[in-house]
């Protein structure tokens, strides 16, 4: 009964120990693929004009920001897409700004 209840509390304590690591390795990939847009909408030239806000929790992209045209705000969207680990995107980007930094 002894041994039992000692196992039992080893995986208990192991699975605690576990479950804050794939939290600490899921942050360290949400701050690797918000890197990885941030990338990408510098590297894209319509999108460089812009300052867009990036995050990501748990694989879903946040976008925010001004953009001057609903193209613009769609193809950051799209941009966004396109890099692995995305699960999806919440584009929050609004229309109405010039494409001044």
């Amino acid at each position: 009964m002894a041994s039992t209840r000692f196992l039992l509390i080893l995986m208990a304590a192991f699975a605690v120990a576990c479950a804050g690591t794939l939290s600490t390795d899921r942050q360290f990939d949400d701050a690797v693929v918000a890197e990885r847009v941030r990338e990408a909408m510098r590297n894209d030239a319509d999108m460089a004009a812009y300052t867009i806000g990036v995050t990501v929790r748990e694989g879903v992209v946040t976008l925010t920001g001004v953009v001057g045209s609903g193209n613009d705000a769609a193809k950051a969207g799209r941009i966004a897409e396109t890099v692995a680990q995305v699960g999806r995107v919440n584009n929050l980007i609004t229309v109405g700004g010039s494409r001044e930094r």
